[in-house]
C-alpha cells in the first residue's frame, strides 16, 4: 500500500463511528482510501465519476452528513475483538 493510500485509510480508521467498522469492512475501507488518496493528490485531475464512487464509499462508511444518522454500531460480545481495539487504538 501506498504511503498516501496508507494515510488516507488510517485518517478513514480514525474518523469512522465508533464500533461501526468491522473487519469485514477492511476492503471497502482500502477502496475508499485510495480513492480518497487520489483526491488529495489532484482533486481537479479527479474525474466526476470518481469522486462519485468515493462520496458513494465515504456513505457507506457512515462518513457523509447524510449517511451518519443512519450507520449503526455493532454491538460487541463479552469480549473485545482486536480490531475494535485497533479501531478504538487501545
Amino acid at each position: 500500500m501506498d504511503e498516501d493510500v496508507r494515510a488516507a485509510y488510517l485518517y478513514l480508521i480514525k474518523h469512522s463511528h465508533p464500533d461501526v467498522l468491522c473487519m469485514a469492512d477492511q476492503a471497502a475501507t482500502e477502496i475508499v482510501a485510495s480513492l480518497l488518496a487520489e483526491f488529495r493528490r489532484r482533486p481537479n485531475a479527479m474525474e466526476t465519476a470518481r469522486i462519485s464512487r468515493l462520496l458513494t464509499g465515504l456513505g457507506s462508511l457512515g462518513m457523509t452528513p447524510a449517511d451518519r444518522s443512519r450507520v449503526t454500531a455493532i454491538t460487541r460480545s463479552a469480549g473485545e475483538s482486536k480490531f475494535s481495539k485497533f479501531l478504538n487504538n487501545d
